[in-house]
């Protein structure tokens, strides 16, 4: 898991390290399991991994990191080599990150969206691991942001949507997926706690 200053540890951080089940290291975020730099011999070994899941917490709009173009190149061997998948989660300081450092054409740009919701299902959950979630995820106090579909490349498929939004899409990276959930996990939610989980289970 991502664990850079600009993630909130002490609240939606805090409770997606709970939801995956990462323990704390004499009470801080440290150790194997976190990563919070790009440019250490931690991401050597991380790019070479295979069907394993690198979350991204809800990252603070205001103060997303930069990346190296070194770091760039090791995080799109970890999603494109080894049946990886990335997760991110949060609003639109998340799609931003997805913008800036996963997309290396430099002609795609997710565009940020917000509907009011409930988020429905669609049917390219069915033979995945999201088919056994709700049939709607919640808009849990207006705390869910999306992407607009029309903004989406051709090989991304979105899972939860309403009115042209999704809030819960994967986007195809050669062996590996990029999966986007909307939902900056402010609060407990049952459904978006399942989701997660869910998303996880795409690299096996």
């Amino acid at each position: 898991m991502y664990s850079g200053n600009d993630v909130d540890l002490t609240k939606g951080g805090e409770l997606v390290r709970r939801i995956v089940g990462l323990p704390l290291n004499f009470g801080k975020w440290e150790g194997n399991h976190y990563i919070a730099d790009f440019e250490t011999q931690q991401m050597y070994f991380l790019q070479s991994n295979e069907h394993s899941v690198l979350i991204f917490p809800p990252m603070k709009e205001e103060n997303l990191p930069i990346l190296s173009d070194h770091a760039k190149q090791m995080i799109h061997r970890y999603v494109s080599v080894g049946h990886n998948t990335l997760i991110v989660l949060g609003g639109p300081g998340s799609l931003e990150f997805i913008n800036k450092n996963l997309f290396v054409d430099g002609m795609t740009t997710l565009e940020p969206a917000w509907t009011r919701g409930p988020y429905e299902k669609q049917e390219t959950t069915v033979g995945t691991p999201y088919q056994p979630l709700p049939v709607t995820l919640p808009n849990m106090m207006n705390h869910v942001h999306g992407a607009r579909k029309s903004s989406l490349p051709l090989e991304a498929k979105s899972y939860y949507e309403t009115q042209g939004i999704s809030v819960v899409f994967s986007i195809d990276y050669q062996e590996g997926k990029v999966m986007f959930i909307g939902y900056d996990y402010s609060d407990m939610s049952l459904p978006w706690i399942k989701t997660l989980i869910a998303g996880m289970e795409f690299a096996d």
